[in-house]
């Protein structure tokens, strides 16, 4: 009798591996309606139980939409604008260049556009696009584009606000670092230069400092390090 209970659980794994989950849930099930279980076999399949639930779960969850549903979702709201370009971002662009064109040229939910210009920059998508905000109009082609965190300006920004305030104030820092990518994202589809970078970390520092301390850190970093600190990007 063993025999059959080892063979049984050996058989609801192998379902499980193959990715049967709903035939191992039916025999998990099954089993467990039986008049007599051993104690051991029935700890296993209730925990059989509990990780097909899981794993049902998960992947009603992980159901994608379709390209045309996300697309769609383009002309909602900022909050649908915001889901679609989240998940957009991850797919290739280059299936549907000229929806997203139309999307960039429609004046669109900015943190939205955001996304969807950080990753034609990270594909380098050969294509010109327009991208209209608030009325004005900025044209940028795709693979001359650098990804945000790329950029030399962001990178020599992150450096300053590391050597200012990571080691005294790491929570400071973090809030920092939000605020910059976002500054950076919201951007685009222009970069900061290098020689930018000092004065974009004293502008997000004082934003941040201000919310923290009434602006202490950032009147102690400019007595500190002075107007014309530099940092090493190589370090």
């Amino acid at each position: 009798m063993n025999n059959y209970y080892d063979e049984l659980i050996e058989e609801i794994e192998q379902l499980i591996e193959e990715g049967h989950i709903d035939e191992a849930s039916f025999t998990v099930e099954k089993e467990l309606r039986m008049p007599y279980i051993p104690q051991e076999t029935e700890t296993k399949l209730r925990k059989f139980r509990r990780e097909l639930a899981a794993m049902k779960a998960e992947k009603a969850s992980a159901k994608e939409d379709s390209m045309n549903e996300l697309l769609n979702q383009l002309k909602g709201d900022d909050l649908s604008q915001l889901r679609a370009a989240s998940a957009l971002s991850k797919r290739s662009l280059r299936e549907c260049i000229d929806a997203i064109s139309d999307y960039l040229s429609s004046d669109p939910c900015p943190e939205a556009a955001a996304l969807i210009i950080e990753a034609i920059a990270q594909q380098q998508i050969k294509e010109s696009f327009v991208y209209i905000h608030d009325g004005i109009e900025a044209e940028f082609y795709g693979d001359s584009l650098v990804p945000c965190t790329e950029s030399a300006g962001f990178r020599c920004a992150l450096k300053y606000l590391e050597d200012w305030v990571s080691n005294d104030n790491p929570s400071m820092f973090v809030m920092c670092r939000t605020l910059l990518i976002r500054e950076v994202y919201m951007f685009l589809p222009l970069s900061y230069e290098a020689d930018e970078g000092r004065d974009l970390a004293l502008h997000i520092l004082e934003q941040v400092s201000m919310l923290n301390d009434e602006g202490l850190t950032y009147r102690e970093v400019l007595s500190k390090y002075g107007k014309d600190s530099k940092v090493d990007l190589k370090s």
